[in-house]
């Protein structure tokens, strides 16, 4: 749905995930466009009700966003990958600034709700890249997805950039894995994951479970929250680990020689979220 100043209206819960991103983090000048068309407000009030259980978790959103950017860019700077699988993706405009600053990559983006409406907003505006393609597909039936893949030319027999930002907590194991089903010899995945609860400092165990019951409150979730060890996800997808981080890693890269920036994760076991990057095939 449109609102009355052309902007396009998002879900409480898809808004407010944006409402944490980092604006000026895509820079393509098409991926600029499209975000300012995005109206947020609809996230203003899960904001405020995860803001009062912790007040930094939009820097866990930030911060996951920032770590997928940089690794993407480095895959695809290699050249050996050429088409990028987005699973879940959303209205955030990350597809859409792969697409814009390699024009040799082909991006697919995923997603069961939201994806004919973010195309028709694209189309509308002039100028979009046209190497990227918005497609509808129940991501618990993979069969499905690579079928809608293929038809809109997507290769199975070629390596892929698989990236699964903000999905892994909320598919059963079961269907989350199988969407690797896609990856092909010399294909690459960058995942985020919920740790379980007692890696986690003892002052900060109540915190992503509080998050969470807000979110599926909004979204009637039915599902259980699903949280992953990365070597037990790494043994899942029978891959082989190229990079992990944790919340405080992602800190100090992204504040290296800052000495005046707020720290919300000090350690290892101080963030919830981890993201790993892992070689498959």
């Amino acid at each position: 749905m449109t609102t009355t100043d052309g902007k396009l209206a998002l879900s409480s819960t898809s808004a407010m995930v944006l409402l944490w991103a980092e604006p000026h983090l895509y820079t393509a000048p098409f991926a600029q466009r499209y975000w300012d068309r995005l109206d947020l407000s609809a996230g203003l009030e899960m904001d405020r009700q995860i803001h009062a259980i912790c007040s930094f978790n939009d820097h866990v959103i930030k911060n996951r966003k920032w770590i997928i950017r940089r690794w993407s860019n480095q895959i695809l700077d290699q050249g050996d990958i050429k088409q990028v699988v987005i699973i879940a993706a959303g209205l955030s405009p990350q597809g859409l600034e792969i697409a814009e600053n390699y024009d040799d990559v082909t991006v697919y983006e995923l997603d069961l709700s939201n994806m004919t409406q973010k195309a028709d907003l694209v189309k509308g505006m002039g100028g979009a890249p046209r190497n990227i393609q918005f497609l509808t597909a129940d991501l618990t039936d993979i069969k499905a997805c690579s079928r809608a893949l293929i038809e809109h030319g997507w290769k199975p027999d070629a390596p892929s950039l698989i990236v699964a930002e903000g999905i892994s907590y909320y598919l059963s194991r079961q269907d989350f894995v199988q969407c690797f089903d896609l990856a092909q010899k010399g294909s690459r995945a960058i995942v985020d994951y919920l740790v379980p609860y007692d890696q986690l400092m003892p002052e900060r165990r109540e915190l992503p479970g509080q998050i969470f019951d807000v979110v599926v409150q909004a979204c009637g979730l039915k599902t259980p929250i699903e949280t992953w060890r990365g070597p037990d996800l790494v043994a899942a997808l029978d891959g082989e680990q190229i990079d992990h981080v944790t919340m405080c890693d992602v800190e100090r890269m992204k504040y290296q020689g800052v000495q005046d920036h707020t720290v919300s994760f000090p350690a290892p076991d101080s963030g919830w979220i981890e993201i790993i990057d892992i070689a498959i095939g």
